[in-house]
């Protein structure tokens, strides 16, 4: 489920401000995000469970986390022009942990977003995730108590990333001093025995005003030893399961609003995982050679209407009675 405005296309600017010493993916103008309403719905469900680290996708639990997750980010803000707003009627009736889950769950939803499209990263994997597989498992300073809350692999499988999201109300002083200085991302050593390549810190607002970001961390590229076909081969298998999985089950009526009762403004969607995807998920094909000319054939085969995310998987209006 969407609401209305997610589904019509519109692309809105999230302002973003840098720090020091951010890449060139970075600092490329604009430096704004742009992004529609399905992207926003799609880095809200793969936010933080990557491939091979999710076991919940064929479950019922998981099914409504997902759903959760984007009722929890697309439901607390709305568009005002280009931009989008905090909802204060709807934010206003929460209490402070309420209020708190819906931050993080906004922020991490931006970050993704922003992350795959100037960083270079559509994979971000919750920490306590990673912690419960040997290959991705970090290394902590012993010194150093704090955690950030993801870990990151960028899409040529070079290298791994921590980040850390926040969403408040205003980007306190403490706060910024905070990411600035990698307070949280400084506590992870290694990930899977390999450094560190990046520390970044995300800092999500969204207030009456305005939805803006402030991203910051220094560059220090790094080559590991990753296998990029294995990590597509996981990812892939992972969006054939939550696609086949939301087309199963039919999601139950979402309740919204300022009221308390049915949202009108919200409409059932589907996530289309093309053909040339699932057989990049079986292994019968290659993604590595066929990557460039994928995104145009994938566009074709969906047809104008559809919403192409940036792993090529698409959001399309179900049709309903």
């Amino acid at each position: 489920m969407l609401p209305k405005w997610a589904m019509a296309g519109t692309k809105y600017t999230i302002p973003v401000t840098l720090g020091k010493s951010m890449p060139p993916g970075a600092t490329k103008t604009p430096v704004d995000l742009s992004v529609t309403g399905y992207r926003l719905a799609w880095a809200a469900i793969s936010s933080g469970r990557p491939p091979a680290l999710d076991a919940s996708a064929l479950t019922l639990a998981g099914r409504d986390y997902r759903n959760w997750r984007i009722w929890a980010s697309l439901g607390l803000i709305e568009p005002y022009d280009v931009h989008l707003l905090r909802r204060t009627k709807h934010f206003a009736a929460l209490d402070p942990t309420e209020k708190g889950h819906l931050n993080y769950a906004l922020a991490g939803a931006i970050a993704k977003a922003y992350a795959a499209e100037k960083l270079g990263c559509r994979w971000l994997a919750h920490l306590s995730l990673a912690q419960t597989s040997t290959s991705y498992q970090a290394a902590f300073d012993p010194a150093n108590p704090k955690r950030p809350d993801y870990i990151g692999l960028t899409d040529d499988g070079s290298s791994f990333f921590v980040a850390e999201a926040k969403g408040r109300v205003v980007l306190r002083s403490d706060l910024k001093k905070a990411l600035d200085g990698k307070e949280q991302g400084k506590a992870v050593a290694s990930v899977g025995g390999q450094p560190v390549a990046a520390r970044y810190g995300f800092a999500v607002t969204a207030t009456t005003a305005r939805t803006g970001l402030y991203v910051t961390d220094p560059v220090e590229p790094l080559q590991l030893d990753v296998t990029a076909r294995q990590w597509i081969h996981r990812y892939y298998r992972m969006m054939v399961d939550i696609a086949d999985a939301i087309d199963r089950v039919e999601p139950a009526p979402l309740r919204q609003g300022d009221g308390g009762g049915p949202d009108a403004d919200w409409r059932p969607v589907r996530l289309v995982v093309p053909e040339i995807l699932r057989e990049w998920a079986t292994g019968d094909r290659d993604p590595l050679t066929e990557w460039d000319a994928a995104e145009t054939l994938v566009a074709l085969s969906l047809g104008p209407s559809a919403a192409l995310n940036p792993d090529l998987t698409a959001f399309v209006a179900a049709v309903t009675d």
